[in-house]
């Protein structure tokens, strides 16, 4: 499992916690009545954490521990009150005492896992979300974790039944619909994925999580109508999202029949994310289409400043480089590319084409024939320009 961790920050730090079950006036009342009614302080304070007011939260649960110091479920809530003051350590503290309070309390269980997970120990947050799995085979929120983390480790067919389950028990719980349909598309079943997240949608009207998934399947599947209504109603919901404008410019990129579209979405999404790699990519791919060499090259060096170990976008500014005859500078671009990656085939063929050009047939020979090994599609191209080079 340790495939998890540079993946674990994709994890949301949400924790779970009991939902109240009375309006906030009639719990006041009640604790100002009764102030041992531990089950009301506890009701407050989960109400407190749905607002994110902090110091409330944490006020609330300590009268609860006043008057039940065992009580796992106040002393899981202050837990998550710290996790979201964002002290991890204190946040453990109190999980970890909840537990020992409660031993097969799941929600403590699961927050326990993410606290874990975050912290970049995998084996201990995945035995922790196990268990709380094992002590409510229906709890949500460690049934959508369970999910995540398969699907980080790339392994999301060793998540379906646990999802499955809890979705037995909540079979309407777009939460669980959206873990379930991540896997499927995971697993590359984008078509089973769709009416799964359409029931998910329906449920969950206002949910860009939701429609962002649904729009990725929908653009696997090559249906453009469905993917762009799916993206646009996400960015009705969420305006400023550099991920979504670069997926919907990817839509009208990929359907061929809007390619000012794809440029104007892409644009928007290197403006509103200058490190958005993919986004500059994207943009200097549709600006040389449309014979704006000068700003593919900004575009693709944009890219590079973002993210300099990007191969792919170092090809294509080396492929444009050596097309104008800047050898020397398209043959430095593709050398730190190959000492990154010297497997990346593409950026082999160019280099070998650059050294062919430059007359230095031996070594371009050298970088043709590991592109013919690594590659038969590619491996009568590179013959062709050694042939010639000779």
């Amino acid at each position: 499992m340790q495939s998890l961790l540079p993946l674990i920050a994709l994890l949301l730090v949400v924790a779970f916690a009991a939902s109240p079950v009375a309006p906030e006036a009639a719990l006041r009342a009640e604790v100002t009545a009764h102030p041992e009614a531990v089950e009301a302080w506890i009701d407050l304070g989960n109400l407190a954490l749905a607002r994110e007011d902090t110091d409330s939260a944490l006020e609330s649960f300590q009268r609860a521990l006043q008057v039940a110091p065992q009580s796992a479920d106040a002393l899981n809530g202050l837990g998550v009150a710290r996790l979201q003051q964002g002290g991890l350590l204190a946040a453990q503290e109190w999980f970890e005492l909840a537990v020992v309070a409660q031993p097969d309390h799941a929600s403590a269980l699961a927050n326990l896992g993410r606290v874990h997970l975050l912290q970049g120990d995998a084996a201990e947050g995945v035995e922790a979300l196990a268990l709380a799995l094992r002590s409510d085979p229906g709890h949500v929120g460690a049934a959508v974790t369970w999910g995540e983390v398969h699907r980080a480790a790339k392994v999301p067919h060793e998540a379906l039944p646990a999802v499955r389950a809890a979705l037995e028990r909540h079979p309407e719980d777009p939460r669980l619909l959206l873990a379930l349909a991540q896997l499927l598309q995971a697993e590359g079943r984008h078509l089973d994925a769709v009416p799964v997240l359409q029931q998910a949608q329906e449920r969950a009207p206002d949910s860009v999580e939701v429609r962002r998934a649904l729009g990725l399947s929908l653009l696997h599947l090559g249906h453009w109508p469905g993917a762009e209504e799916a993206y646009r109603a996400a960015l009705k919901l969420r305006p400023e999202d550099a991920q979504l404008h670069l997926e919907l410019a990817t839509v009208y990129a990929r359907s061929s029949e809007a390619p000012t579209r794809a440029l104007a979405y892409a644009a928007r999404a290197a403006e509103l994310d200058g490190e958005l790699t993919e986004a500059w990519t994207l943009l200097g791919d549709l600006l040389e289409d449309q014979g704006d060499l000068a700003g593919a090259e900004e575009a693709w060096r944009a890219a590079l400043s973002a993210a300099p170990g990007d191969c792919a976008t170092a090809t294509n500014l080396g492929r444009r480089l050596l097309e104008e005859g800047r050898l020397p500078e398209a043959e430095s671009l593709l050398d730190q590319c190959l000492e990154r990656d010297p497997r990346f085939v593409p950026a082999r063929l160019n280099r070998g084409l650059v050294r062919a050009h430059q007359g230095r047939c031996d070594e371009a020979a050298r970088d043709l024939a590991l592109v013919s090994v690594e590659s038969e599609a590619m491996a009568e191209l590179a013959e062709q320009i050694a042939a010639r080079c000779e």
